[in-house]
């Protein structure tokens, strides 16, 4: 058996890296464990570049604490409207170096890449260890239960009566056909109901099939 850990957190991205320095800071010896080679989780690695979530209908900032220090160190950009929402622009790689520069900070932090859970050991009901570390708590922070699936413990499931969250990502150079007036209107109203502006400028009824910015 390794080491006793007060606090072993699973997974690194947003969750669990405020989780990890949060519990580091407040004195606890942390283990943070992910089967990727560096932190970022879904933030750093999945293909988004805008995070929301963290504004109020005027573009304030709902949150102090660790949540301001990794917005501000994130990003020097201002949130932006997309319809009805604010959200922080960012660039993936800076997340990571973020996420990982927050780590380093803290001495009482361990940090284990590319270990995948396993060896979860159960004493009275109560996770004991994992990974062949004895621990105090865990936070499951890996986005898809993998603390509770190792336990069989029972999960929501999502199905038709429930939504999973929602990914945004940009899409561009995809052509689209706009000659004919249902053509125009399966790409211009959905747009305007979300209250985003048109793709562009140029794109008429009568135009040869086109290359709309940000279609």
């Amino acid at each position: 058996m390794r080491p006793e850990t007060s606090i072993a957190v699973v997974g690194s991205g947003a969750a669990g890296i405020a989780a990890a320095v949060t519990a580091a800071r407040a004195g606890w010896t942390t283990l943070l464990i992910d089967r990727r080679a560096a932190a970022g989780g879904t933030g750093g690695f999945s293909g988004l570049t805008t995070l929301c979530g963290l504004y109020d209908e005027q573009g304030g900032l709902l949150n102090d604490g660790f949540t301001r220090e990794f917005v501000e160190a994130l990003s020097d950009r201002a949130p932006v409207k997309m319809g009805k929402v604010w959200v922080l622009p960012y660039r993936q790689e800076r997340f990571r170096e973020v996420s990982s520069c927050f780590l380093a900070q803290m001495p009482n932090l361990q940090a284990l890449w590319s270990v995948p859970l396993a060896h979860v050991v159960i004493e009275s009901e109560r996770i004991v260890s994992i990974n062949g570390f004895k621990i105090g708590a865990v936070i499951d922070c890996s986005g898809c239960a993998e603390v509770a699936k190792a336990i069989s413990a029972d999960c929501l499931e999502t199905d038709e009566t429930t939504q999973a969250p929602a990914i945004v990502f940009p899409l561009r150079n995809v052509s689209r056909s706009l000659n004919t007036l249902p053509e125009v209107s399966q790409v211009l109203l959905p747009l305007a109901r979300a209250g985003l502006p048109p793709p562009s400028q140029g794109c008429a009824i009568g135009h040869p099939p086109c290359r709309c910015a940000g279609l």
